[in-house]
């Protein structure tokens, strides 16, 4: 069965879990893994306008557990992943993105300018070269 066939077959049949069985734990790999690649979500103008807060500890599941409608899947969760939209955010964001943007542009440009000066060295080199070679050949012809 080819990966696209997998995938395609795990979006149809997957299922909203209602209560965590106690004896299964994931390993915390697994979440760091899954965060990471939440995290290289693509979006608008990369401007990452979330944040994703891992929640293990037994208090904050405790806490966690109203604010999530006192849902059995909530109850019974050994951990969670919050996922927090923050619009407010946006006005940073694009501050770093463009800090980032002129970075890459300054590191890009002394290579341009160091190429267009070596660029002129050799075309003057050439230049002067050509100069001597006619200069040789004049004497050459005339002598």
């Amino acid at each position: 069965m080819q990966q696209q066939e997998i995938f395609e077959q795990i979006v149809q049949f997957r299922r909203s879990n209602r209560k965590f069985d106690p004896e299964i734990n994931v390993p915390n790999e697994v979440i760091e893994r899954s965060l990471h690649r939440a995290i290289l979500s693509p979006n608008s103008s990369n401007m990452q306008l979330w944040e994703f807060h891992w929640i293990s500890s037994p208090e904050a599941l405790q806490a966690m557990v109203p604010i999530c409608l006192n849902q059995s899947a909530a109850k019974t969760a050994k951990q969670m992943v919050v996922f927090v939209a923050r619009p407010d955010k946006w006005k940073v964001r694009q501050q770093w993105h463009l800090a980032q943007v002129q970075k890459e542009i300054n590191a890009i440009l002394p290579n341009v300018h160091n190429k267009k000066r070596q660029s002129n060295k050799l075309v003057k080199e050439w230049e002067n070269s050509k100069k001597r070679y006619h200069q040789l050949a004049r004497r050459v012809i005339y002598h």
